[in-house]
C-alpha cells in the first residue's frame, strides 16, 4: 500500500502517542469476559485501511476517481483496577483523506484538500458480579471534523453511552444485552445491543456483537485465527459546505470479508483483512454525486497485548 505524505507524518504522531501510552501501564490480575479461543485483548492498536476505486460525478458529468485512506490509533490506560471492578480510559485518534488519482476539477478541489481528523476518548467500567456475570458501561466522547477549514473549537462534541450486561451461560456460551444511546450534531439515536459468543468446538466459534459485528472464527493454531466476518461502521465529520455553512460529511459502511490474526509472542500481534465494503449511506456537502460508493477494502493492524495477566473465567 502506498502511503501519502500526510500518512507518514501521522504515523510519526501515532508512534509518539504509543510511547506515551506504554509508560502508563500497570500489571495486575484481571478477570474479563470472553470465551477460550477468542482473539486476545488489544491494549494498543494501530490500524491502516485503504479502500480504492471510489468515484464522484461532477455537475458537468465528468468522473473524479479517488481512494479512501485512514489511519487509526487507540490505547487503553488503566485508571482503577480492583478485585471485581476496573475503570479504563482509551484515547483515540483517526486521520482520513480522499486521495484523488489525478488533479480534480475546481468543483471537487475542496474535497481533495479535506483534512479529516477524529479525536475521541473512551471511558469504560466493568463490574464483576460473580464468576459468570459482568456489567460493562462505556462512554465515548468524540470530536470529528475537517481541520483545514473548521477550527477545533467549532467542531461539536458527540457522545455515545453504552450499558451492557454479560452472562457466561456455560464454558462454551456467553450472552449479553443492553442499550446504546448517542447524541451528536443534529441527531439522536438509541439502539439495542446484543452479544452472543458460542464455541462449536475447541477450534471454532461464532462472535456476534450487534449492531457492529458478526464473525465466524476458526482457530488454526493457538496463535493463528481465521475469520469470516461483517463489520459495520459509521463516521461523521463536521466541515464547511460551498456556502460556508457548517455541515456534515457522513458515511455508513458494512465490510464483508475475511481476516487473519497472528499472535507474535506474548506481547504483540498482527491482523490483516480484505473484502468488500458496501456503502449504506453517503452524504457529501457539495454538488458532486457519489457514483461508485462501494468496492474493495484492505486493512493491516498491529496491536500490543495488555501487559497484565488477564483471565477468561
Amino acid at each position: 500500500m502506498k502511503l501519502s505524505r500526510h500518512s507518514v507524518s501521522d504515523y510519526r504522531f501515532v508512534l509518539a502517542l504509543s510511547l506515551v501510552a506504554l509508560n502508563h501501564v500497570c500489571f495486575c490480575q484481571l478477570a474479563k469476559p470472553g470465551l477460550p479461543g477468542m482473539a486476545p485483548s488489544k491494549f494498543l492498536t494501530i490500524r491502516h485501511t485503504q479502500a480504492p476505486g471510489r468515484s464522484l460525478q461532477t455537475s458537468n458529468g465528468s468522473l473524479a476517481r479517488y481512494n479512501q485512506e485512514d489511519l487509526y490509533f487507540k490505547a487503553w490506560v488503566p485508571l482503577m483496577l480492583k478485585s471485581g471492578f476496573y475503570i479504563l480510559a482509551a484515547p483515540q485518534y483517526r486521520t482520513e483523506q480522499l486521495e484523488f488519482n489525478q488533479s480534480p476539477s475546481s468543483e471537487v478541489n475542496a474535497v481533495s484538500h479535506w483534512n479529516l481528523r477524529s479525536m475521541a476518548l473512551d471511558l469504560r467500567t466493568c463490574y464483576h458480579f460473580d464468576s459468570a456475570s459482568w456489567f460493562v458501561g462505556n462512554i465515548n466522547i468524540n470530536r470529528s471534523g475537517n481541520l483545514a477549514d473548521v477550527p477545533d473549537s467549532r467542531i461539536p462534541v458527540s457522545v455515545t453511552a453504552t450499558a451492557l450486561f454479560l452472562n457466561k451461560r456455560s464454558a462454551r456460551k456467553e450472552v449479553g444485552y443492553g442499550l446504546m444511546v448517542s447524541k451528536g450534531y443534529n441527531r439522536f439515536n438509541a439502539l439495542p445491543v446484543l452479544v452472543f459468543n458460542y464455541n462449536f468446538s475447541a477450534t471454532s466459534g461464532v462472535e456476534i456483537s450487534l449492531p457492529h459485528k458478526i464473525a465466524w472464527r476458526r482457530n488454526i493454531t493457538p496463535n493463528d485465527i481465521f475469520y469470516v466476518k461483517a463489520d459495520a461502521s459509521s463516521r461523521t465529520y463536521t466541515l464547511r459546505d460551498a456556502e460556508n455553512r457548517l455541515n456534515d460529511f457522513r458515511r455508513t459502511d458494512v465490510d464483508l470479508g475475511v481476516a487473519y490474526n497472528r499472535s507474535l509472542g506474548k506481547y504483540a500481534g498482527l491482523e490483516i483483512s480484505s473484502g468488500y465494503r458496501r456503502n449504506l449511506k453517503l452524504e457529501l456537502p457539495c454538488n458532486s454525486l457519489p457514483v461508485n460508493k462501494s468496492g474493495l477494502t484492505f486493512m493491516a493492524e498491529f496491536y500490543v497485548k495488555p501487559p497484565l495477566k488477564s483471565s477468561k473465567k
